[in-house]
């Protein structure tokens, strides 16, 4: 950390979109480690939010030596793809969670569309 502290990494998600069958599935990759701060910039909409905009743009510049105006078009770049993604219905697949957890009612993980809302899932919403 910035003062030289150490701290346990943050857990992350590494999603996959995609359509197969005509269906399309918000598949988890897998969970990767990441400091806090690139964490952050994982989950710009938060950030936004919480009012750490400034940290994340830093943070891209830091990691990719980009200047301001190529960090703030990715975070547009971001933004276009969520809201292109808002707009489908995902079908939820964590099958690659499969050892470690259980969902009653979805014994493969496979969650459909119209079943998301009832679990809570964060990219809707809850309710």
């Amino acid at each position: 950390m910035e003062d030289g502290r150490s701290r346990r990494p943050d857990c992350h998600e590494l999603w996959v979109f995609e359509t197969r069958a005509g269906r399309h599935i918000q598949r988890l990759e897998r969970l990767i480690a990441l400091c806090p701060d690139c964490h952050r910039v994982q989950h710009i909409g938060l950030a936004e939010i919480n009012g750490e905009t400034d940290r994340v743009i830093a943070k891209l510049r830091e990691v990719n030596g980009w200047t301001q105006d190529q960090a703030e078009a990715e975070l547009s770049r971001a933004h276009r793809v969520y809201a292109q993604r808002k707009l489908v219905h995902w079908d939820l697949d964590l099958s690659v969670l499969s050892e470690f957890i259980t969902i009653d009612g979805f014994p493969d993980l496979y969650i459909p569309e119209s079943e998301r809302r009832r679990l809570g899932n964060s990219f809707y919403g809850t309710g």
